[in-house]
């Protein structure tokens, strides 16, 4: 799998959240989803440059959607 985007929303999208910003693909410059085999868990490891233009958008209680290549959508509270 390969990551088409990352967006910054202001809640999950089931809670009615809405988009905040897309993250450049250029300004990620660390980026690891990781599940657990057992639980189905997920963790989100994602550093952002501070240059970046959605670098403020960043806050506790947003979330992180993934979008997959493969049209896997995936979300991770900050």
């Amino acid at each position: 799998m390969k990551l088409d985007r990352a967006e910054i929303w202001t809640d999950s999208e089931g809670s009615a959240g809405t988009l905040v910003g897309v993250i450049p693909t250029q300004d990620l410059t660390k980026l690891k989803l990781t599940r657990d085999v057992q639980d189905g868990s997920g963790k989100l490891d994602l550093t952002i440059n501070r240059a970046s233009p959605v670098f403020a958008d960043i806050s506790e209680r947003r979330v992180i959607k993934v979008v997959l290549d493969d049209g896997e959508v995936q979300e991770y509270r900050i």
